[in-house]
């Protein structure tokens, strides 16, 4: 890839925010978390209380990461 090319995709990259919080290794060998991903974190107030998708996915935390549940926790109060 070119280099002008690389960096363009770095520049849209870097405005995407991952969070994640509290992983768990399941009997089943799949890693369970909150996940959620603000893709314009520049644009948007991003604060501390960022909505959580319950989710699955293998052991690095990518591949194959599926939502368990369709709406998202507002607060932790919510998943306790």
């Amino acid at each position: 890839m070119p280099m002008a090319g690389w960096r363009a995709a770095q520049r849209r990259v870097s405005r995407a925010v991952e969070f994640a919080q509290a992983p768990v290794l399941g009997p089943d060998g799949q890693l369970y978390f909150f996940h959620n991903t603000i893709e314009n974190a520049e644009a948007e107030n991003v604060s501390s209380r960022v909505p959580m998708y319950m989710v699955h996915s293998d052991t690095d935390g990518v591949t194959r990461r599926t939502k368990l549940y369709p709406k998202p926790f507002e607060g932790i109060n919510e998943i306790l």
